[in-house]
């Protein structure tokens, strides 16, 4: 029960990270794994707003911006958010072309 209660409170502390609309470089690791607990913690929202607010926003290394689109399109389809979703596959597919 207190792994629980701990886990619960973390994810309350971590909810202000939402209202942040935007992310430096090197806060992106960590702002994709709290997005990736949000979703254990079924938060689904919480996770797509992170994605939302952390994708489309600065230039980003190839293979760190694949990846987060990666899995901000799977949050995206979670939410049913099909706009965000189509708008993260054509930048998915554009890095892709380019390789």
């Amino acid at each position: 029960m207190i792994e629980k209660e701990a886990f619960d409170s973390a994810i309350h502390i971590m909810k202000p990270m939402t209202l942040v609309s935007d992310f430096h470089m090197e806060d992106l690791a960590l702002v994709d794994a709290v997005a990736q607990l949000f979703l254990k913690a079924r938060k689904k929202q919480l996770a797509l707003k992170l994605y939302q607010n952390m994708l489309f926003k600065n230039k980003l290394p190839k293979t760190l911006e694949l990846k987060l689109l990666e899995n901000g399109l799977s949050v995206a389809y979670l939410n049913g958010d099909y706009q965000f979703s189509s708008k993260v596959n054509k930048r998915i597919l554009e890095l892709e072309a380019d390789q």
